[in-house]
């Protein structure tokens, strides 16, 4: 019995260090297109970390302004095509937000971040709600206790979809401006 033990333990630990000592050399960025009215073209700037656990994406006119009892939605679809090894798969964990917010009383933003794979159903969303009075800069960490991994044997391009709510349920106005998010990866063998 703990012969069989001892025999799983070292088959699982062996194929947890088969995935940690796969290259990541050749993860890149290879394609990008975006739209929306967060993101107009030449506004936005995507990077891959260089050990390859993360994405950034930075916004130079995703920022936006309520005034009192309205509400306001603001959006930047993405679609990334990462180059990386056959024989692995991928999978996104957690998103950090870094936004500039002055949120008066009675108002309020809904920050999220929708993660997908073209022509998969399964989807992850990541979220942080601001309430006012509030201002200042923030950078919030929120993590996906289930991540959707991208499909072994053929890649599909990632889907971002940032979005940004903004409403008013009475005198306060409010300014948003989402300036950095930052998107973590996991990788496994197929």
């Amino acid at each position: 019995m703990l012969t069989n033990f001892f025999t799983a333990s070292v088959a699982a630990l062996s194929l947890l260090s088969a995935a940690s000592a796969q290259d990541l050399s050749a993860v890149s960025i290879r394609g990008v297109t975006h739209g929306g009215q967060a993101c107009p073209q030449g506004s936005t700037d995507f990077s891959i970390s260089a050990d390859k656990y993360s994405i950034t994406t930075r916004y130079t006119a995703f920022s936006m302004s309520l005034t009192s009892g309205s509400f306001s939605r603001k959006n930047c679809q993405i679609n990334l095509d990462i180059q990386y090894p056959s024989g692995l798969q991928y999978a996104i964990v957690d998103t950090t937000f870094k936004d500039t917010a002055n949120i008066q009383g009675g108002t309020g933003a809904r920050h999220s971040v929708l993660y997908y794979f073209s022509g998969n159903a399964e989807q992850n969303t990541c979220a942080k709600y601001y309430s006012g009075p509030m201002s200042g800069d923030f950078t919030y960490k929120e993590t996906i206790s289930s991540p959707v991994w991208s499909p072994c044997g053929s890649r599909l391009p990632l889907n971002i979809n940032n979005a940004v709510v903004l409403s008013s349920h009475g005198d306060g106005d409010a300014y948003f401006n989402s300036k950095v998010t930052v998107s973590g990866l996991i990788w496994r063998d197929c």
